[in-house]
């Protein structure tokens, strides 16, 4: 098992919400045993991925392509 699966596990983690970007391939990959989503936006990944945290009360992932991909989730944050 991956280091990263491990964590995410150990957070509690078990929904990974996924912006569009081919360099996220590798991750889709490894992370294909948790509940997985993809989005076209990663603004409404991350509010997704915040309602659902809220509504659950457990953390939930967010990944996106780096650079200005990751600011189009501060809004959520």
């Amino acid at each position: 098992m991956s280091e990263l699966k491990t964590l995410l596990l150990s957070l509690n983690v078990s929904s990974i919400h996924f912006g569009c970007g081919a360099r996220n391939e590798s991750l889709v990959e490894e992370l294909d045993d948790f509940d997985l989503s993809f989005y076209f936006d990663e603004r409404v990944a991350s509010f997704t991925a915040l309602g659902e945290a809220k509504l659950s009360k457990e953390p939930v992932a967010v990944c996106v392509t780096p650079g200005t991909a990751v600011s189009e989730c501060y809004s959520a944050v």
